[in-house]
């Protein structure tokens, strides 16, 4: 699961998700633009970093995801600003290590997830995005996991052990 394409993509569904829970969502996918711009914009990273950017993007996923499973009244709104910015940022220099075109992935996963989010929380039909939410939380843990364990044996190719 070290693929930026599906991280990405998945980072684009929970922050979807969450801006569409939220009342501000013009304003916080404004943020997010602006975020992927700075973000891509930044100087490159050495190639050494892409594990922990990946890292940090299975984090992101259980963060956003998981703020979903809060009522509304306990989710405050800079919660849901801080988290769309820095999944911009993050998505944008991921982008600009891995190539430009994971950023569509992103784009993509981030534009349907909030128009579905949106159209559902507006018919109180919460419940479906927070199970998908839900789904995300397990698999950003799952990925997380995965990539700070150590090896075991069998893991790899028998040439490579």
């Amino acid at each position: 699961m070290r693929d930026p394409h599906l991280a990405l993509a998945l980072l684009g569904v929970a922050t979807g998700f969450t801006v569409g829970f939220s009342r501000k969502g013009g304003v916080l996918l404004g943020a997010i633009a602006l975020a992927v711009i700075v973000g891509a914009a930044l100087p490159p990273t050495d190639t050494g970093r892409d594990e922990q950017l990946l890292l940090l993007v299975w984090g992101l996923i259980i963060i956003a995801a998981g703020s979903l499973w809060l009522p509304d009244r306990l989710r405050p709104n800079a919660l849901t600003l801080v988290t769309a910015i820095v999944s911009g940022g993050v998505a944008g220099l991921l982008g600009r290590v891995a190539g430009a075109g994971t950023l569509g992935w992103f784009a993509v996963a981030l534009t349907f997830s909030t128009v579905v989010s949106i159209l559902l929380a507006r018919k109180r039909w919460r419940l479906p995005i927070r199970v998908a939410a839900g789904w995300l939380v397990a698999i950003g843990a799952l990925n997380a996991t995965l990539t700070i364990l150590p090896v075991t044996p069998g893991f790899l190719p028998d040439h490579l052990e």
